[in-house]
């Protein structure tokens, strides 16, 4: 794959190496392999584990050391977002059509929605520590807690959870990001009761806002305001497992007129194969029109 087929990115926080931050994230697009590795369902392997395996392969470059599964796992989830985002913006494009429904039970309008990745992107955060002390009000005083943004590596973990009890799935996930919780004397504290818990967590969205991205708007036939999570990878995965046909189609084609293997043709990124299949296409019409003639 040549250098002018990667993808220079900027990470909103980036990965801590030492006492280095890395925001500078180098992604290669995919390959009719991940492409279809995509499109292939997997029992048991949740979507956080699937992101992390995608990330793995198309990742060229993060900071000094070579990047790998753990690396992966180690992005805070608005990072993963982002690169999932440039991803898909690589593979099928800048466009995302989405289709809602208005939540009002007397209108259920359907209303087309047509997104840029550009619009879903944040700025990179001005300051991501990999940890972070604050205080938080808890009864008559503060309790002070040492915490980090929640990973790649703790969506794996509470997925399982997350099937069956999404509210004891946040307190684990909550509970992997804390270091350290003290009264105002410095006595320790085992745990976070339930108000002081759900501080924290929105706190940690406060400083990760890529992490869940919110589309805001209005129906336009009863007017009522509209919020819903976008989820970036559901919805890219959805999308490349409806194209598994079409893939599938591409490889029979080029296979027939260039007699390449099915290994070859997996090999290329679907821009290439395109480009291709248009050639194909555009010699089959001269051919068309000669015969004509």
């Amino acid at each position: 794959m040549s250098r002018d087929d990667l993808s220079v990115v900027t990470l909103p926080a980036g990965l801590t190496v030492g006492e280095l931050r890395h925001q500078t994230a180098v992604l290669r697009p995919l390959t009719g392999r991940e492409e279809l590795l995509l499109a292939t369902t997997v029992t048991g392997v949740c979507t956080a584990e699937r992101v992390t395996a995608l990330l793995s392969r198309c990742l060229d470059r993060l900071g000094p050391d070579p990047v790998g599964p753990d690396q992966v796992r180690a992005l805070t989830v608005g990072d993963r977002e982002v690169l999932l985002l440039h991803l898909r913006s690589a593979t099928i494009g800048d466009r995302i059509d989405c289709l809602l429904t208005c939540p009002d039970p007397m209108c259920g309008e359907r209303i087309d929605v047509e997104l840029r990745t550009k619009d879903l992107l944040l700025a990179p955060y001005v300051d991501a520590p990999s940890w972070r002390e604050e205080s938080f009000p808890a009864g008559p005083g503060k309790l002070r807690v040492r915490f980090r943004l929640p990973t790649g590596a703790d969506q794996e973990a509470v997925a399982a959870l997350a099937d069956t009890d999404a509210e004891a799935a946040a307190a684990a996930l909550l509970r992997r990001c804390l270091d350290r919780i003290e009264d105002d004397t410095g006595e320790p504290v085992a745990e976070l009761a339930g108000e002081t818990g759900a501080e924290v967590a929105a706190r940690m969205a406060e400083l990760d806002p890529q992490a869940e991205i919110r589309l805001r708007l209005e129906c336009p036939a009863c007017k009522a305001p509209i919020e819903v999570l976008f989820d970036t990878a559901s919805f890219f995965f959805s999308e490349m497992a409806a194209s598994e046909e079409r893939l599938f189609e591409e490889i029979h084609t080029l296979a027939w007129y260039y007699h390449w293997g099915e290994d070859e043709i997996l090999n290329l990124t679907a821009r290439k194969r395109r480009r291709y299949l248009d050639l194909i296409a555009a010699s089959l019409n001269k051919a068309i029109e000669g015969g004509l003639t």
